[in-house]
């Protein structure tokens, strides 16, 4: 989960990096679903749970191509 945590801190969300999903890591995720779309234009699901639209989305952020582009 730190990995997690480490690229929403690289991204600007204020969290503790503390290796488990806990309440800072739920709302920085929420904060970013609220923010951002997934690969297909589509808005995230505002929902705290990190899932395979969440991953996607997060790896775009980073710089990483959307999968329809590969």
């Amino acid at each position: 989960m730190k990995w997690l945590q480490d690229a929403l801190v690289g991204l600007g969300y204020e969290l503790d990096v503390a290796g488990a999903f806990g309440r800072d890591t739920k709302k920085g995720v929420l904060a970013f679903q609220k923010g951002h779309r997934d690969e297909n234009g589509n808005k995230l699901a505002a929902d705290g749970e990190y899932g395979h639209h969440s991953a996607r989305a997060l790896f775009i952020a980073h710089g990483g191509a959307p999968q329809h582009a590969i």
